[in-house]
């Protein structure tokens, strides 16, 4: 079952019309529509939908109301764990009020610059196989 996967924060995308009549759930999804897991419990989850409207599902359902888009919560991860770096590093966050705009075009252009010549260096190992 997926649900042991889940985690508070996660985000689901409801795959199928689900309408929940079971007690104590009376829930309506939209198709496509995402939500963020605000709690799991022993046997139903909590969800919010975008303007923070609760619902609940037992873990039973998850297979055929829910997916994760497992790229998205993957780079998810990276963006979170890239972040921390950057506190760590740093000491702050992209919050920061020391920049101004022509700095953080700077700062993108510099980044931008460094992703070319790190596509360069791929594309020289891929010419080698």
């Amino acid at each position: 079952m997926k649900t042991k996967k889940l985690k508070v924060g996660d985000i689901l995308i409801a795959k199928d019309v689900c309408k929940m009549e079971d007690e104590p759930f009376q829930e309506t999804l939209t198709v496509g529509k995402s939500y963020q897991i605000i709690g799991i419990y022993n046997d139903y989850f909590e969800i919010i939908d975008d303007e923070d409207k609760p619902h609940g599902f037992w873990y039973d359902d998850y297979d055929e109301i829910f997916f994760v888009d497992k790229i998205v919560e993957e780079v998810r991860t990276d963006l979170l764990e890239r972040s921390q770096t950057g506190i760590e590093k740093y000491g702050t966050t992209l919050d920061r009020t020391d920049i101004d705009l022509e700095g953080w075009i700077k700062h993108l252009r510099e980044e931008l610059m460094d992703a070319t010549l790190y596509l360069k260096r791929i594309e020289k190992e891929l010419k080698k196989l």
